[in-house]
């Protein structure tokens, strides 16, 4: 009992920290920075950007090989193990790193990106490897339980971006000379910045940074990470191939793939919230996995805290499309309204997903998670294929939204065969009332407040106050829970 109560007091802690942290240094970064370069340079250059980062974010996964996920669980099960294996996983890094940039080369060549764009391909693959460096060295601070330290780090590079394209974007002399490779440019400064501080904390823990080379032992840690890699792969490609499609079978090309560009930029902006509870719940996850009770309970609260930042979320930018999208691009036309509306709900299955996949992770449950991902990615293929030529870019919204939400009912599903968690009727009508009086509210909000400058904060206040009372009195959030985090904190 003792043991739950430490780790719900562990989660709600870290958590409330890195959503604090994150919810102040993502946003800005891409609703202020991303958002204007978008804005600065010409449509088509930014889609050819737009597309080219998701071709290399897909291939990501030769580069990781499932090793972040993997050395998360083994960081937190069996720290000292992981410290000594820590060389030969570095080895394996950089072997990797190199299939990486052979394969994503050859398919960019294939595809002719190679002839047209080749310093831009080459930054964003650069920028792909370093990013991939530090989220493998998050890994393993995260695994070891320093999570304030991670929380830290997760906002370092973003940060960096900020300060030095702000001066950019902000500075009218300064602002002709922003470009697609300018701004490529930073980010990779501001990853590498981050990268360094996360090799001296580890070194400074006893992480021997001289790789070794074992074929045999390499051999054995490309078995054992298969897996996680190739459940990696799977999802990202289901998540990204939409951006891949889009230029191949739109009439519109790259200016298609900009307009569901500005689109997917919110929804990832929002979309890290689920990412920042996946990465602190793995390890947790892992060092509890045999006390079943104990991370059911956990993935309960976790989940009820999530969706009830993510509904009102969505359901708030959905409904004010028509207002948002004008605000933020000044090339905002109707199109990107309807396809924003649309995709920005996906945004709530999505982080269904990751509370439930990251608690399958944890279980081992790798390949079963692997023939849901295949089958949802055939069927997100066949349906951007289908909607596309129908309802256009709003098609593709619209399939993202169906395969999210086919994905989340797949895996609570596996969840509840290998009985992770348990099923709750309390928790479906929780979610369904909530979901519900938050609707109500935003459309009420909406009739009697028109969105504007001078009516936001008043819109922003009432949405706040609502929803929190929304949240205690549905049990989405539990007065009992997090009574001691109160007492601990403000009393």
């Amino acid at each position: 009992m003792e043991g739950s109560k430490k780790l719900h007091r562990d989660f709600q802690g870290n958590i409330i920290l890195v959503l604090f942290l994150n919810a102040i240094i993502k946003p800005l970064y891409l609703l202020g920075i991303d958002r204007g370069v978008q804005n600065m340079i010409p449509p088509e250059e930014y889609g050819v950007y737009f597309t080219l980062f998701n071709l290399s974010f897909i291939f990501q996964i030769f580069a990781d090989f499932g090793l972040q996920a993997w050395l998360t669980k083994t960081c937190a099960q069996k720290a000292e193990e992981a410290k000594y294996q820590y060389p030969y996983f570095l080895s394996l890094k950089g072997l990797l790193s190199l299939l990486y940039l052979i394969l994503t080369g050859m398919v960019a060549f294939s595809m002719g990106f190679w002839n047209k764009y080749p310093l831009l391909l080459t930054l964003i693959l650069c920028l792909q490897l370093i990013n991939s460096l530090l989220l493998f060295l998050r890994a393993t601070i995260s695994g070891l339980g320093f999570y304030r330290f991670d929380s830290y780090l997760s906002i370092t590079d973003r940060g960096i971006s900020i300060l030095v394209m702000g001066v950019f974007l902000c500075t009218p002399t300064l602002q002709p000379k922003i470009t697609i490779i300018l701004f490529t440019c930073v980010q990779l400064l501001s990853l590498w910045v981050s990268s360094t501080v996360a090799i001296l904390f580890l070194y400074k823990n006893a992480f021997s940074f001289r790789p070794k080379f074992d074929f045999l032992k390499l051999k054995i840690l490309l078995r054992e990470g298969l897996p996680y890699a190739v459940l990696v792969l799977l999802m990202s490609t289901s998540n990204r191939i939409d951006t891949l499609i889009i230029p191949f079978f739109s009439a519109e090309k790259f200016n298609s793939s900009a307009i569901y560009a500005g689109s997917f930029r919110i929804l990832e902006a929002i979309n890290i919230i689920g990412y920042l509870f996946a990465g602190l719940l793995l390890p947790m996850f892992s060092k509890n996995i045999m006390q079943l009770e104990i991370t059911a309970k956990l993935a309960d609260m976790a989940i009820r805290l999530l969706l009830s930042i993510i509904i009102p979320l969505a359901i708030g930018f959905s409904v004010f499309s028509e207002s948002i999208i004008p605000i933020l691009y000044k090339n905002g036309s109707s199109e990107m309204v309807k396809t924003f509306s649309i995709l920005i709900l996906a945004i709530i299955p999505m982080s269904g997903n990751y509370i439930y996949g990251t608690l399958l992770t944890a279980t081992g449950s790798l390949w079963a998670m692997n023939r849901i991902f295949v089958l949802i990615l055939g069927i997100n293929i066949v349906l951007i294929i289908l909607l596309l030529p129908i309802f256009s870019i709003p098609g593709v919204a619209l399939a993202s939204l169906i395969t999210q939400s086919l994905a989340l009912f797949l895996q609570l599903s596996l969840c509840l065969k290998k009985q992770v968690v348990k099923f709750s009727i309390s928790l479906i009508l929780r979610t369904l009332i909530f979901s519900i009086l938050t609707s109500l509210l935003i459309i009420s909000i909406k009739f009697f407040l028109p969105f504007t400058p001078v009516n936001l904060p008043i819109i922003i206040l009432i949405g706040l106050l609502f929803t929190g009372i929304a949240m205690v009195s549905t049990g989405m959030l539990s007065k009992k829970e997090w009574r001691h985090l109160y007492n601990e904190t403000i009393s």
